[in-house]
């Protein structure tokens, strides 16, 4: 009947379905099977089910309903349910089963190097896909005949944390520029040209007032903790003191995911990471395949975002200016 249930995937038979998931006495594929009749139930109590299901406590139907629920989301179930209400990042589900696909096949040597190659391309350009190559390089996964292949595309990603990743271990050429925090110091520093490259280069992390987001440490106060050297020094070389609580790390997991941000919690059962979008992941400690606290800060150095002295002297003249 099970079987019979599985093929025809019939409405009346969802709660039967549903309670064959639950049953941990089954086998990973049996409950597989009854998941993806579940998934293929055009109907409103079969995506109300499979959406309960994605709290279950067993790791590999919670993953599945998760795949399930984002993937039919897009399609015969978009009118189903209330996704607004949804705790749920159905989007980053999809996009991050699609690079896990990628992923697999850039690593599969029975492939052709041209799709590969093209696999890598495409990752690269992707945030979610971009974090998976910096986890295989982390890693050592990342067969080194496509290592050049990731140098020429991984620093036009688009998400700012991978293009820092990226910098640990490959050198982008101009890296080598240095700043002379003396001369820098000298300048004369124009607050109001300082307060918009904060908003357009630094807000995206940091917050000042009412402008900005609070990934990073909030900066209202700064300048009662930092004069003019010290705060230059702090935006020059980043990582040589990282504020507590703001260390980065690098979470993979060994279905390929990576993840980067911030350690909210940790237990025995799971870690919170909060990544540079703000985003929480709770990632199961039986699925993590590394875990390492990095040792360079998350925000980059100027010499990699391409400011200039001058605006290096205006964002401190800013940043000193402001009054609680």
């Amino acid at each position: 009947m099970a079987d019979f249930a599985w093929r025809l995937h019939p409405p009346n038979a969802v709660n039967d379905i549903a309670q064959r998931v639950a049953d941990s006495s089954l086998s990973a594929e049996e409950r597989k099977k009854m998941i993806t009749a579940l998934a293929f139930i055009n109907d409103k109590a079969a995506a109300t089910a499979m959406l309960n299901i994605t709290g279950s406590n067993i790791a590999d139907v919670k993953e599945q309903a998760v795949y399930w629920l984002s993937l039919r989301q897009s399609n015969d179930w978009y009118s189903l349910l209330d996704w607004s209400k949804i705790k749920l990042n159905t989007a980053y589900e999809r996009k991050l089963a699609a690079m896990k696909v990628k992923r697999q096949i850039l690593l599969d040597d029975r492939q052709s190097q041209d799709e590969r190659k093209w696999k890598i391309q495409e990752m690269a350009a992707d945030s979610v896909g971009g974090q998976m190559l910096i986890g295989l390089m982390a890693e050592n996964k990342l067969p080194t005949l496509l290592l050049s292949v990731v140098e020429e595309n991984i620093f036009n990603n688009p998400d700012l944390s991978v293009r820092v990743q990226a910098g640990k271990y490959i050198k982008r050429s101009g890296d080598g520029k240095t700043f002379s925090i003396d001369a820098i110091a000298q300048l004369h520093g124009d607050a109001a040209a300082g307060k918009t490259i904060f908003t357009n280069s630094c807000g995206a992390c940091h917050r000042v007032g009412a402008t900005g987001n609070d990934i990073g440490p909030e900066l209202t106060t700064i300048g009662k903790k930092f004069d003019k050297v010290a705060l230059l020094d702090a935006i020059i070389n980043p990582s040589a003191a990282i504020v507590f609580g703001y260390e980065p790390w690098l979470v993979n997991t060994k279905d390929g995911e990576s993840v980067f941000g911030f350690l909210i919690s940790e237990n025995k059962q799971s870690v919170v990471i909060k990544d540079i979008g703000g985003s929480k992941h709770v990632i199961a400690q039986d699925k993590i395949s590394s875990k390492k606290k990095q040792e360079n800060s998350l925000m980059p150095e100027p010499a990699k975002t391409g400011v200039t002295e001058k605006d290096l002297a205006d964002i401190t003249a800013f940043l000193l200016s402001v009054k609680e």
